[in-house]
């Protein structure tokens, strides 16, 4: 069995942070943003309701059923619990981004798709 290789992480907390501070000059609010933003989040998804954020995506909270395993090797059967995670749907603006349909935007908002032009 292979395993999938991840993409290292490149942006955490205190990097999110450091973006929100050059942005709005204050290095004590970002952080403060940044946590109460994670912590809501982590809140809602623990109260078993999911986080929609426009344009970038939804975070659902799944639970995988209790099953039965068979291990081919010793051919007993072994109980999984029930598990819970969370499950990441990314939104339409941020998959036209990534198909390359779509540009990254210089300034303004990136998660808001732009206005079509009337004819």
């Amino acid at each position: 069995m292979t395993k999938i290789k991840r993409p290292p992480v490149t942006l955490n907390k205190s990097g999110l942070a450091e973006i929100l501070r050059q942005r709005s000059g204050d290095s004590f609010t970002a952080k403060e943003a940044v946590d109460a933003v994670a912590q809501a989040v982590v809140a809602t998804i623990l109260d078993g309701n999911g986080v929609l954020v426009t344009g970038l995506g939804t975070f659902i909270p799944r639970v995988t059923a209790a099953r039965n395993f068979h291990d081919p090797q010793t051919r007993r059967v072994i109980a999984v619990p029930e598990r819970q995670g969370v499950r990441f749907i990314p939104g339409a603006s941020l998959l036209e981004m990534l198909r390359g349909d779509r540009e990254v935007p210089e300034s303004g908002s990136l998660l808001k798709r732009p206005r079509k032009s009337k004819k």
